[in-house]
């Protein structure tokens, strides 16, 4: 018994942790996902500057969550103009999910991604990078060029 004192004591006093609430658990990726799935669906509101119009919509290949980070894969051939009005459209939409989830982070980051030729050689690349702040819903960040060292 005494052997596995420590391992035991180390046990409950995390479970105390995570169920008090000191410890903060990953959310409910499940919910938030459906979320940005439900705006990705939804139908395209000229009247909504934050809504995807028709021509954006399709060029959105998919996307993934990492804790407060959105990755966004834009489809082969997006135009580089569209670029950013994309970025913080779906940045918008997961730190609103978020914030719906119960999931509160100071800041909401949100990676863009494309396949793209770079030195003659094709790969997948971060061509930007935007931060949702939390305290006064202002996004900053920028687009920069395809490059093996922002990999």
């Amino acid at each position: 018994m005494f052997k596995y004192q420590p391992v035991l004591i180390c046990t409950a006093f995390i479970l105390v942790l995570i169920t008090s609430g000191c410890i903060k658990t990953s959310p409910t990726n499940e919910a938030i996902i459906a979320h940005v799935q439900a705006y990705l669906d939804a139908p395209a509101d000229p009247s909504d500057v934050n809504a995807l119009t028709v021509e954006e919509r399709p060029m959105i290949g998919s996307f993934r969550m990492v804790h407060n980070i959105i990755k966004i894969q834009l489809v082969e051939g997006t135009d580089n103009a569209m670029w950013e009005s994309l970025a913080r459209k779906m940045l918008r939409a997961f730190a609103i999910s978020c914030r719906r989830e119960g999931y509160l982070e100071p800041t909401y980051v949100g990676q863009l991604f494309i396949h793209a030729e770079v030195d003659e050689e094709t790969d997948n690349f971060k061509v930007g990078e935007f931060i949702f702040y939390n305290r006064n819903d202002r996004i900053d960040g920028g687009l920069f060029n395809p490059s093996r060292s922002r990999n």
